[in-house]
């Protein structure tokens, strides 16, 4: 997810997704020194742990905010 005024990203994986460790890392970079905040979550957090990631998507949200 693309948060773009707030300049958030929300992305969710899982392990079949990093197939390419080192690219996965260089976007992560690059986003970052773009002014991105990058939120990252397992599938199984979503899934299993709902709130927690809403609260932390919601915290930073909050933050870009202000």
């Amino acid at each position: 997810m693309l948060f773009r005024k707030e300049r958030l990203i929300v992305e969710v994986d899982g392990r079949r997704a990093h197939q390419d460790f080192e690219a996965d890392r260089a976007r992560l970079n690059a986003l970052t020194v773009a002014g991105y905040t990058v939120l990252r979550f397992t599938w199984r957090q979503l899934v299993h742990e709902p709130g927690s990631v809403l609260e932390q998507i919601r915290a930073m949200l909050r933050r870009a905010g202000s």
